[in-house]
């Protein structure tokens, strides 16, 4: 399966919303974070992030996954389980950056080991004033 790829559009909301919020509150919950702000964020950044999604071209309304980013900076990166380890996230991410080394405002349980590999550096995403942490 080739994964291609196309700009985000509304009808693709439900699928992006609820992966990228519960992934984040996931992702909290195992690193002992607020879940709360994390979803918070989730939704911050996904208002202003730029967002491919990944389809198949026999079946074009099935999503294969997603990755938001701004500039060469991504925020999150997801695949269904039933689509990993056959590079749809490794082409997402390879389309916003490239072949060189990127940046990253998410980082997972393995990040030591992972970021390496990847070759990605993580730099948090901006504060806004009077808003809580993630």
């Amino acid at each position: 399966m080739t994964p291609y790829l196309r700009p985000y559009v509304e009808a693709d909301a439900p699928f992006v919303r609820r992966a990228w919020v519960r992934g984040a509150a996931t992702l909290a919950s195992k690193l002992n974070l607020a879940v709360p702000s994390a979803k918070r964020r989730a939704m911050r950044m996904f208002d202003r992030s730029t967002i491919l999604v990944a389809y198949d071209r026999d079946e074009p309304t099935v999503s294969l996954g997603f990755v938001a980013y701004t500039g060469r900076t991504v925020h999150w990166v997801y695949v269904p389980l039933a689509f990993r380890g056959i590079g749809i996230g490794r082409a997402l991410v390879r389309r916003v950056v490239g072949q060189g080394s990127w940046q990253t405002t998410s980082r997972c349980e393995d990040w030591d080991a992972r970021s390496k590999r990847w070759r990605a550096e993580y730099v948090p995403a901006p504060r806004e004033e009077g808003r809580d942490a993630a």
